[in-house]
């Protein structure tokens, strides 16, 4: 009954139409999320969801712009779907496809770049380790030959050193025999030098003492003289002098 009443309303034709010029639909929803990565353009988020499913048909359709200007000719936009007419969805569906494999070869491309970079460096690091060890090896080789070369020439230079100072040494006792020699008959000929000079001091020391002695002795001589004398003249004055005299002399 209800088929008979929308036949006869002719929702049921009107359907069937609609289904036969746009049979492919999709929900706003479902055509964001699975499309949006075909535009370029910079959609704000905050946007409804129909305005941005707008934004990006306009662009997908928008180099097969019929001369009318219109896009209602490829797909229409409902309240809650996108309805598309025949091979248009495939279209788009197509170009998502590309753009995924692009962006699944650009990966690849850099997936593959930064594993053969990886692997270069790894072997660069290889590399540079054996080099190094490499050059460490030949530098221990080298200075292994350097340190016999120069401990060669240090044993020569210490041996020739060793010779010249045994040969010094040598020459250096003789001379100090010779020299010891010489200062003790240095020596001998000064111990007597100073030996006889004091002889000489000694004997003159002794008459220069006895010469004072013999001074003193005719000092103490002739003050003895001399005190007679006095002594003489004195007695013979007081047997000269008169007792009046003696008793002024004694007032006095």
């Amino acid at each position: 009954v209800t088929m008979r009443k929308l036949g006869s309303a002719g929702l049921v034709k009107a359907v069937n139409i609609a289904r036969e010029m746009f049979p492919n639909s999709l929900s706003h929803d479902k055509f964001w999320v699975r499309f949006k990565c075909l535009t370029k353009l910079n959609i704000d988020e905050n946007l409804d969801v129909k305005e941005q499913v707008s934004i990006i048909l306009n662009e997908q359709f928008k180099d097969k712009l019929p001369s009318s200007g219109c896009h209602d000719c490829f797909y229409r936009v409902g309240a809650t779907k996108v309805f598309f007419k025949p091979g248009q969805l495939e279209l788009i569906e197509s170009r998502r496809a590309t753009r995924k494999q692009k962006a699944a070869t650009i990966i690849n491309n850099r997936a593959k770049a930064y594993r053969k970079k990886k692997d270069f460096q790894t072997l660069k690091r290889g590399a540079i380790l054996v080099q190094a060890l490499a050059r460490r090896n030949k530098e221990q080789t080298e200075l292994k030959k350097k340190k016999g070369f120069i401990l060669a020439i240090q044993c020569a230079i210490r041996l020739a050193r060793a010779r010249r100072t045994l040969q010094k040494k040598k020459e250096d006792r003789a001379a100090t025999i010779i020299q010891n020699s010489q200062r003790s008959r240095i020596a001998r000929k000064e111990y007597t030098r100073y030996k006889n000079a004091a002889d000489m001091l000694l004997r003159a020391m002794k008459r220069k003492l006895n010469r004072d002695k013999f001074d003193a002795a005719l000092a103490v001589v002739v003050e003895r003289a001399r005190m007679d004398e006095r002594r003489k003249k004195l007695l013979s004055k007081l047997a000269n002098i008169e007792k009046d005299d003696i008793l002024k002399e004694c007032e006095v």
